[in-house]
């Protein structure tokens, strides 16, 4: 929702945006209307309109429905417990390094295994491992890549290239999705989320870089070229 929300925003006469809104739109109201419902095994929940505007609701308030309140108070309790003994702690500097299994140290570990090894939530990850230092170097990373993708997207929007605008609004938007989905989730931790983010950040720093010195790579064979860069 986050990365269409985006889209939306910075490219608002897209056709493709406006009908895949419409289409989702449809499909949710007729799903909600059938009550539609399918039982995710092993679990109390359940994929359906209501457990949708459940999952939403409980991040921000407690619900009495089954594993959805469990689950919420296990990982505030666990961030609180971060925050206090970086940021209020002393672990502030340093963290408690990279090699040691978070979830067993804590005292949150819900594996037999002790494969649970990092809260859900990457952003805080960061911040229990390393300390403040870790931590703003992260997000010192996030901001100098926005501001090169923002950038970009300024400069191809004021010489009218439209291909390149939409390529920056698609990698800012798919970088805003994980970001999101990394504050909920033991994310970048694994390949199915750290794979991902590395390559869109690779693709937008390069993507930079060939903006800024061969941008006609992106020009459609029957569209207009855009001003050719004097720098």
């Amino acid at each position: 929702m986050s990365a269409f929300t985006v889209a939306a925003v910075f490219r608002p006469t897209s056709r493709w945006a406006r009908r895949f809104v419409l289409i989702a739109v449809g499909v949710a109201t007729l799903t909600a209307l059938a009550d539609v419902r399918v039982q995710v095994p092993g679990r109390e929940r359940e994929f359906s309109a209501r457990q949708l505007v459940q999952n939403m609701a409980s991040v921000v308030e407690s619900h009495d429905a089954g594993d959805l309140n469990d689950t919420r108070t296990w990982r505030l309790q666990w961030w609180g417990d971060i925050v206090d003994y970086t940021i209020g702690g002393e672990y502030r500097w340093g963290g408690k390094g990279f090699g040691v299994n978070l979830a067993t140290a804590d005292g949150y570990q819900v594996s037999e295994n002790d494969s649970l090894r990092s809260p859900h939530n990457g952003h805080l990850n960061i911040l229990a491992r390393g300390g403040l230092p870790a931590l703003g170097l992260w997000v010192a990373i996030q901001a100098a890549w926005l501001l090169t993708l923002f950038r970009g997207y300024l400069d191809a929007r004021w010489r009218g290239d439209a291909n390149w605008s939409g390529w920056f609004v698609f990698l800012g938007a798919y970088w805003l999705a994980l970001m999101i989905n990394a504050a909920f989730d033991v994310y970048f931790e694994g390949p199915m989320g750290g794979i991902w983010y590395w390559s869109v950040i690779g693709l937008g720093i390069a993507s930079a870089w060939i903006y800024r010195h061969h941008p006609e790579v992106m020009h459609a064979a029957n569209a207009p070229h855009a001003t050719p860069r004097t720098d």
